[in-house]
């Protein structure tokens, strides 16, 4: 998990480290590349959908946490509401389009 972990942050910190929009533009590749390298990674780990716990486990957040921004409707990944026992279910991509997202939103601080 933590190896899963620091390896969404290195794709992370990579695809905004752009300086500008041109440096953006000519990296696109490198977009698509981020996205289909966190894709296979959650993939290989958990399947094409995660439970809630496994989702929470992936945003760094606790369960409950992830049950009450479902329930509000709120910074949440798109979810599909199962039959049975698991509840809801999260598909890998909603997954990842969610903390790419988050990450564009975030701050960008420099030391």
């Amino acid at each position: 998990y933590l190896q899963l972990k620091s390896t969404f942050k290195k794709l992370l910190i990579l695809y905004f480290s752009y300086k500008n929009k041109e440096e953006y533009k000519m990296n696109i590749n490198n977009e698509k590349e981020l996205i289909l390298i966190m894709i296979q990674s959650l993939i290989t780990k958990y399947g094409l959908l995660l439970t809630s716990s496994q989702t929470a486990e992936v945003l760094g957040i606790s369960s409950r946490t992830l049950d009450e921004r479902r329930k509000s409707g709120l910074d949440c990944p798109e979810y599909i509401e199962s039959q049975g026992k698991k509840g809801f279910m999260f598909p890998v991509q909603n997954i990842v389009e969610y903390q790419l997202k988050k990450s564009k939103q975030c701050v960008k601080t420099l030391f």
